[in-house]
């Protein structure tokens, strides 16, 4: 019985250790889940972590920074998400406004298509000028 138990015991401490070890998640958006704002401190990136994360931290910098790396990473993986897709749906416009063959050109939808704002990309191209700079 004691082996049994002591099992148990053993089990339940490595669950709870790696539950405190764990980085919280976190969200770009302020949800019930996660109420807490915070900002990357190099590149004023606002993000939300749940109550729990002052705790886990625990004034740990290095905890701090690498957590921050990750919440970046983050930002740019969506970024890049996004601005393929932008580059796509504009492909795809000027595709369609071209025609088959030059017949059936629409020279609206293109002129739509080149005076598309690319948000993600722009921004994304702004991120990597700053990262090759500082």
């Amino acid at each position: 019985m004691l082996p049994l138990i002591l099992l148990l015991f053993f089990s339940l401490t490595s669950s709870l250790t790696s539950t405190f070890s764990q980085p919280p998640s976190f969200s770009f958006t302020k949800t019930s889940m996660y109420p807490l704002q915070k900002m990357t401190r190099y590149h004023h990136i606002p993000f939300y972590v749940n109550r729990d994360f002052d705790r886990w931290i625990n004034n740990d910098e290095s905890k701090y920074q690498n957590y921050e790396r990750g919440v970046e990473n983050e930002y740019v993986r969506g970024l890049q998400s996004q601005c393929a897709f932008q580059r796509q749906r504009k492909a795809e416009m000027v595709r369609k406004a071209n025609g088959i063959w030059g017949f059936g050109k629409d020279e609206e939808l293109l002129k739509q298509a080149n005076e598309m704002k690319m948000e993600a990309c722009e921004t994304l191209s702004q991120w990597s000028s700053i990262g090759s700079s500082g």
